[in-house]
C-alpha cells in the first residue's frame, strides 16, 4: 500500500488529468473515488474550477476589456488568496503537490491579468494556410438547430502549420454577454468525447473570418463543429446547441 502522502500525490495527478480533459480509464476512476473517500480534505471541484479559469484566461475571445478598477481588485485578490504561505497555514491539511497546483494556476491567472488579458494568437495568414501542402478545406453544413440555418462558408486547416481559419456568411450576430460561438476539432488521435477546443468567437451577422485557436496540437482532424455556448465558452460542451459541422476531404 502507498504511504499516505503517495496516495495524495496519486490522487492529485489523476484529478489534474481529468480536469485537463484527459479521459480516465475505469480503473483510474475507481481509484479516484476510493482515494477521495480516504482524503475528504481534497475538493475535486477545485481542479475543475482551476482548469476552467486557465482555459478562459487564454481563450481567443473578443470579450469587452475588463475595467481597470475591477482588474486591480481581482489581481489583488488572486495574489492574496493563492499565497503559498497562506495555504500552508490553512485549517485543512494540504500536500505540497496540491499547493504547487494552485500556485501554478494562480501564477498563470496573475500573469494574464498583469499583461492586460488574453492576446489574439499570431500565425500564418489564411492565404499561407491555403498554400500549405497539407491544407484541407471543408464546407459548413447546418444541423437541425435553427442557429445554423442558411449559414454558408468553410474552414481551412493545415496540420503542418497547426493553423487555420473559419469563414462564415449568415451566421447570426450574437451578444457576447449572453452567449458565444465555439469551435471543436475532432481528432483521430483523441476520443470523440474530448474534441480539441478551437476557440471562442463572435459574429457580426455578415461575412466573418475567424482564426482557429486550437488549444492543443491536432494530429488528424476528422470533423469541425460549431456550438453555441455561454459567454467565454466551456471546457467540455454538452453539444445541446450544435449548429454547424464540416468534414475534411
Amino acid at each position: 500500500m502507498r504511504p499516505a502522502n503517495g496516495e495524495v500525490d496519486r490522487l492529485l495527478d489523476l484529478l489534474a488529468d481529468r480536469a485537463g480533459g484527459e479521459p480516465l480509464i475505469p480503473e483510474d476512476e475507481r481509484e479516484v473515488n476510493r482515494l477521495l473517500a480516504l482524503h475528504p480534505e481534497i475538493d475535486p471541484a477545485t481542479f475543475e474550477r482551476t482548469a476552467a479559469a486557465i482555459h478562459l484566461a487564454f481563450l481567443d475571445s473578443r470579450l469587452e476589456p475588463m475595467p481597470s478598477a475591477l482588474r486591480s481588485r481581482v489581481l489583488d485578490q488572486a495574489e492574496s488568496f493563492f499565497q503559498t504561505e497562506e495555504l500552508a497555514r490553512g485549517s485543512r491539511p494540504v500536500s505540497t503537490a496540491w499547493i504547487g497546483w494552485l500556485a501554478a494556476a494562480a501564477a498563470v491567472l496573475v500573469l494574464v491579468l498583469k499583461s492586460g488579458g488574453p492576446q489574439s494568437p499570431s500565425g500564418p495568414s489564411i492565404d499561407e494556410v491555403g498554400r500549405a501542402g497539407d491544407a484541407q478545406v471543408a464546407s459548413w453544413n447546418a444541423t437541425k438547430d435553427p442557429g445554423g440555418a442558411g449559414v454558408t462558408g468553410d474552414v481551412v486547416w493545415s496540420c503542418e502549420l497547426q493553423s487555420g481559419y473559419m469563414r462564415f456568411r449568415g451566421l447570426a450576430k450574437n451578444d457576447p454577454g449572453e452567449g458565444q460561438y465555439q469551435l471543436w476539432i475532432f481528432d483521430a488521435d483523441r476520443p470523440a468525447e474530448y474534441p480539441v477546443d478551437g476557440g471562442v468567437f463572435d459574429s457580426t451577422g455578415g461575412e466573418v473570418q475567424v482564426p482557429i485557436d486550437a488549444k492543443i496540437a491536432v494530429a488528424e482532424p476528422t470533423l469541425f463543429a460549431i456550438t453555441y455556448e455561454r459567454p467565454g465558452g466551456v471546457v467540455v460542451s454538452t453539444r445541446e446547441r450544435l449548429l454547424l459541422t464540416a468534414s475534411p476531404q
